[in-house]
C-alpha cells in the first residue's frame, strides 16, 4: 500500500524538475507523483484522480512553451496536463484511440522542439511529431523511416536543435 503523502510504492521511470523547481515523478503503475518546491509531501495523480491520466504507467514527461505537462505512458499514449493546475482534467489526449493510424500508446521519449513549436513523441513502434500550433499528430519522414524507429526509450534536443534518439538500434540524430 502507498503511505499518503510518500512516493507511489512503484519503480520510478521519468523525472522532471520544473522551472519552479517542482519535481514531477512517473512511476510503473503508480501514476505521477508532484513534490513541490519546499514541501515534503507527493500529490499522486492517476487514472482515477480528477487528473485522469490515459494510463497509471508514466514513462515519459517534458514541458511544452504554454507550460502544459506532457505525459507519456507505457499503455496508453499522452495526457496533457496544465501545470499550473494539474488536478484538473486534461487538456488533451493522444493516444492510438483518438488516432487510430498512428502507433502512439507506448511512448517511451517525449522532447519538446522550441524551434518548430511542437513534441516529438518515441514510441515502441515508432517516431511521431505533434504540431502544436497546426493541432496535427504526423509522421515526421515522408519515406516512412519513422515506423522503422523501434524501441525508443529516451530523447535530447541538443544546443544546435539535433534530436537524439535512443532506441533498440542505438542512437538516431535527426
Amino acid at each position: 500500500n502507498n503511505i499518503e503523502g510518500s512516493l507511489s510504492r512503484n519503480p520510478v521511470n521519468a523525472i522532471l524538475e520544473d522551472e519552479d523547481e517542482n519535481l514531477w515523478i512517473g512511476t510503473v503503475e503508480g501514476g505521477l507523483n508532484l513534490k513541490k518546491k519546499g514541501e515534503e509531501v507527493f500529490t499522486h495523480y492517476t487514472t482515477s484522480s480528477p487528473a485522469r491520466l490515459s494510463h497509471n504507467s508514466v514513462s515519459a514527461l517534458s514541458i511544452d512553451e504554454a507550460q502544459r505537462l506532457w505525459t507519456g505512458t507505457w499503455g496508453f499514449g499522452v495526457t496533457l496536463l496544465d501545470m499550473k493546475h494539474p488536478g484538473m482534467l486534461p487538456v488533451k489526449y493522444i493516444n492510438s484511440a483518438l488516432y487510430p493510424q498512428f502507433l502512439v500508446d507506448f511512448v517511451g521519449a517525449l522532447s519538446y522542439d522550441q524551434q518548430n513549436n511542437g513534441m516529438w513523441i518515441g514510441t515502441n513502434q515508432g517516431l511521431f511529431f505533434y504540431d502544436i500550433d497546426k493541432d496535427l499528430l504526423q509522421k515526421p519522414f515522408r519515406d516512412g523511416l519513422s515506423d522503422h524507429i523501434n524501441g525508443i526509450i529516451g530523447s535530447v534536443i541538443d544546443n544546435d536543435n539535433q534530436l537524439w534518439m535512443g532506441c533498440s538500434e542505438g542512437v538516431y540524430v535527426i
